[in-house]
């Protein structure tokens, strides 16, 4: 959200038939708004807006909040997650794509933040699961040119291609942007992508190194294969890995 006027605002929404669109509210922050209350970060609405097919932003007229997910405003991690999936998806997807399946990938997550708090493995899930919706999931099981599993305790996985290849197939040829990944990291990841809650990654042990290496692989793949910037992700993970959980400037110790 951002303001237009001194009393009004535009609304960035996601919408399940007309994909992500800006609405103009107007009056909005007014005292009497009848918007008041109903509209505010990561909430689920029901919005009536008027269609413009001229130039300029879409009205809205009517707006009722169905989910406020109020606990994204009480969690620190939470919202941080929050926030860095509303920002990745705003960059991933073009302005009016119509996908139901975006739409409910980002409920669930907001959901599911809102209900168990934010993680660095539950951000992954969140964000491998985004690349199996666009149709950009990374192949981790198996060789792709052969279909067999790792024959090796160090992988090199290819982030341009996707994908990797065991020591039999690659036959000593080079392999492009790759990155070395423990095949008992793929393991994990490839059982996160076939199942549809993330309470795998929630419940499952990962060392700090997996847990490095799981952010630096997801990190890669995002930006190679989206051509997003890195920053907003990098803010995400820099409040999750903070102990206790707190925004530095109400932390002297953090400061």
């Amino acid at each position: 959200m951002h303001p237009f006027t001194e009393t009004s605002r535009v609304v960035t929404w996601l919408t399940p038939a007309n994909g992500r669109i800006n609405t103009l509210l107007k009056g909005a922050l007014r005292p009497k708004s009848a918007f008041l209350g109903q509209v505010d970060l990561f909430y689920t609405c029901e919005l009536l807006y008027y269609a413009k097919l001229t130039d300029g932003l879409p009205i809205a007229r009517e707006c009722t909040a169905l989910n406020a997910r109020t606990a994204l405003r009480e969690d620190w991690r939470a919202c941080a997650v929050a926030s860095y999936l509303c920002s990745l998806l705003a960059r991933a997807i073009p302005e009016k794509a119509s996908r139901q399946d975006i739409f409910d990938w980002l409920n669930a997550a907001l959901d599911d933040a809102a209900i168990h708090g934010g993680s660095i493995p539950v951000l992954c899930w969140q964000e491998l699961h985004l690349l199996k919706t666009l149709g950009l999931a990374p192949r981790l099981a198996t060789c792709r040119e052969c279909g067999g599993g790792p024959d090796e305790p160090n992988v090199p996985f290819s982030i341009a291609e996707g994908s990797w290849r065991c020591s039999r197939c690659r036959a000593g040829t080079a392999t492009p942007n790759a990155i070395g990944i423990a095949a008992s990291l793929l393991e994990k990841l490839s059982g996160w992508m076939s199942v549809s809650s993330p309470m795998v990654a929630r419940t499952t042990r990962l060392s700090f190194e997996q847990r490095t290496a799981l952010g630096r692989f997801a990190g890669l793949f995002l930006a190679h294969h989206l051509d997003i910037s890195p920053a907003p992700r990098a803010a995400a993970l820099d409040i999750l890995s903070r102990r206790p959980p707190r925004p530095v400037d109400q932390n002297v110790a953090l400061r």
